[in-house]
């Protein structure tokens, strides 16, 4: 039965090695683990009755280990737990609210594409869901184009075209490296009204420049473009042709 519940415990860790290491996925691992804990503790106990008289180091040490099992997950995890379902509302609330509170907001935004030059994939993300229960105005479309952890210099190819490159590339932060995806001279990828391509390469791999290219030219009322500006969102004032201009640090930290 041990060995069931061992080898269960290690096949549910493998899914979750696919992503982004959280503990809120360990769920799946817990049914082995707890069933693992439940028969080691009544060995434990079994045991400490056998050899009551005879006591021998490996019930000693088996007894020892069992009591911190007990403390951690019977006697703390219970108010942890409840500290741990609080600590996205205290330690991200501020951080997503202030997004939303920040981002457009009026009637108009419904019929817009919102184009985060520097927007990061967290923040942004949040702005529709936030704004779709409380019911205020969300754009049509979210368009993130790179993250807010480094300067980035956007070069203007043509009227419906912008070239990007951040310092030191994207996903230079290890908070945007949220999936080990493999790059390529040429990757594209195709978004509704919006094709995204890599066009150099980090030494590591990472996408060192990309190009973006819409449907409708960049100044079509359909795009509203953004950027964060020290923890402030800020419109973007496109380039002319054949210009560019420096997108600063959104976030310093």
């Amino acid at each position: 039965m041990a060995q069931f519940w061992a080898i269960a415990t290690v096949l549910a860790a493998v899914p979750i090695c696919a992503t982004f290491p959280m503990d809120r996925l360990l769920f799946f691992v817990s049914f082995g683990s707890m069933a693992l804990m439940a028969q080691f503790l009544a060995w434990v106990a079994e045991r400490s009755v056998e050899k009551r008289e005879g006591r021998r180091l490996r019930y000693r040490l088996a007894g020892a280990v069992a009591v911190v099992l007990v403390t951690v997950h019977l006697v703390l995890a219970p108010p942890l737990l409840a500290l741990r379902s609080w600590s996205p509302r205290i330690l991200l609330g501020d951080v997503l609210g202030g997004c939303e509170r920040m981002a457009p907001k009026d009637p108009g935004l419904g019929d817009q594409d919102l184009v985060w030059v520097n927007g990061g994939d967290l923040c942004p993300g949040y702005v529709p869901i936030i704004r779709s229960v409380t019911g205020r105005p969300y754009p049509r479309r979210m368009r993130s184009l790179a993250g807010p952890h480094r300067p980035i210099e956007l070069y203007r190819v043509d009227e419906r075209t912008v070239v990007l490159k951040p310092v030191d590339g994207f996903l230079a932060n290890p908070l945007e490296r949220w999936l080990d995806v493999p790059f390529s001279l040429g990757h594209s990828v195709d978004l509704t009204g919006m094709r995204a391509e890599v066009l150099e390469l980090t030494a590591d791999g990472r996408p060192a420049a990309a190009r973006f290219t819409f449907d409708v030219p960049l100044e079509d009322p359909s795009l509203r473009w953004v950027q964060w500006d020290r923890l402030k969102v800020e419109p973007v004032e496109l380039p002319p042709v054949g210009g560019s201009i420096e997108i600063p640090v959104g976030w310093p930290f």
